[in-house]
Formats: C-alpha cells, structure tokens, sequence
C-alpha cells in the first residue's frame, strides 16, 4: 500500500466516523434501531471480509468465550445507544466528550468495585485529569496557577 493510499483510507475512516453525529440528528429513528442497524451491517461486513480471505469463524473458540463474547457485545452496544441517544440530547462535542470520559469514570469507580485495593495508582490519574482545566479564583492567572499547582502535585504524587 502506498503512502498515498495509506492516507486516502484513514482519511475516509474518519469521515465516516466524523459523520455520525451529524446524520443521527436527520434520521428519524430511535437510537436503538440505528445501533441495531450499524451493527448488523458491521457484523455482516466482518462476515464476508472473512470469506473473502478464505478465513472461516472458529465456533469452537466463541462457544468457549460465549459469556465474555455477550457481555463484551451488551457493554458496547450500550454504549453506542447511550452515546447516540446524547447526540440527539445535546451537541456532538459535549457527547464525544462525555463518551471519551467513560475510562476516566471507571477508573476512579474501580476503588468501589473492587474493594479499594490500590486506590492511589487507580485514582491518581483521574485525579490529575480532573483537576487539570479547574481554574481558581479569578483573574488573568487564574487558570495559570492552576496548572502550576497541577504540576506541583504530579511531582510530588508518584501514584
């Protein structure tokens, strides 16, 4: 592949991913349907990409991970009904943004979930995102003493 190519197909990827908010505020469909839709037609050209190559699903391998398969395929596709759904709520930024915050989320829940073990190396990062863009007090340097004190903090905290 030439690098010309190379860039005409990410190109074309992030157009493609850069259009769903926009179409999803003109299509009259609840976002249910449409996740339905973009995942069948997702799964379907997995499918025959994988005939086309000669390569054949191992039914033996998903039976084994059926559990974890389902799981993995209720979380995203909840996901992306949730994330369309605030498309239609909101602006396509202030959702994008929230969606890209979920890992964030998780981490600083992680403590919670699982007992509390490790809470400074889980915590720490969410800590540091969080408090980044916090301006204090008012003023012109507000925001300036922020980050300094932001990155006070990250030389003192290893975690």
């Amino acid at each position: 592949m030439t690098r010309v190519q190379a860039r005409l197909r990410y190109i074309c990827a992030m157009v493609l991913y850069a259009t769903i908010g926009p179409i999803l505020r003109f299509v009259n469909l609840p976002s249910e349907a449409v996740v339905l839709f973009r995942g069948a037609v997702g799964a379907l050209f997995v499918l025959l990409f994988m005939y086309a190559k000669g390569m054949r699903p191992d039914v033996a391998a998903i039976r084994a991970n059926l559990p974890a398969l389902i799981g993995s395929g209720v979380a995203l596709g909840l996901n992306w009904v949730f994330l369309f759904a605030a498309y239609l709520h909101t602006t396509v930024a202030i959702a994008s943004l929230c969606n890209y915050m979920a890992p964030i989320v998780v981490i600083a829940l992680s403590p919670l979930l699982y007992g509390g073990h490790g809470y400074r190396a889980r915590v720490g990062p969410s800590r540091r995102v969080g408090g980044r863009g916090q301006p204090r007090g008012r003023g012109a340097g507000a925001c300036r003493g922020s980050s300094l004190r932001a990155y006070r903090h990250l030389q003192q905290d290893p975690a």
